[in-house]
């Protein structure tokens, strides 16, 4: 099941989520399965028809795509070599509600506009130049710089053999 909710995965009998950001306080077991580091990308046909931005206060002036949950639709924040943090305020003509899966990446590899998207998801299209990585020595989020992806299941006490087994084959991945 994909979807980018929060669900009680008790009430819901799921044995096993996978959640991505900072985890709030919960009854539930979690599992760090890897760091998120995010990434301010755009096609390269978008930036010859826009420009490309030179620092991150160049974004206000672009169409930044945009997904709907609190930070991530309204500024980003990037954080230089020295620690310094600049907050940028964002705006776009386009949100998108399934942003961590191909939303946003499909999206933003048609050149709709400029993308904040977990480096993970866009690997290969950072090899393949379907994107470039805007700045790439700043580190950017729109909530925490803590994030990562987790596991997350209701019980310690009994984790099913195939919850284990999903577990290490994606670690394994």
């Amino acid at each position: 099941m994909l979807n980018d909710a929060v669900l009680d995965l008790v009430a819901e009998r799921i044995d096993v989520g996978v959640r991505l950001g900072t985890l709030p306080d919960t009854s539930l077991i979690a599992n760090r399965w890897m760091t998120t580091r995010y990434r301010v990308v755009a096609s390269p046909g978008y930036l010859t028809r826009h420009g490309t931005p030179k620092k991150p206060q160049d974004i206000a002036e672009h169409n930044c795509l945009r997904f709907p949950l609190e930070g991530f639709n309204s500024r980003w924040i990037f954080k230089d070599k020295k620690d310094v943090e600049t907050e940028v305020r964002i705006g776009g003509k386009l949100s998108v509600n399934n942003g961590m899966g191909m939303g946003l990446q499909q999206c933003a590899i048609a050149g709709m506009g400029i993308s904040l998207l977990p480096g993970w998801l866009i690997e290969n299209d950072l090899t393949t130049g379907r994107l470039v990585d805007l700045f790439p020595l700043w580190a950017v989020t729109a909530t925490d710089f803590n994030t990562a992806v987790w596991f997350v299941y209701p019980s310690r006490a009994y984790v099913p053999q195939k919850v284990r087994a999903l577990m290490e084959h994606l670690r394994m991945g």
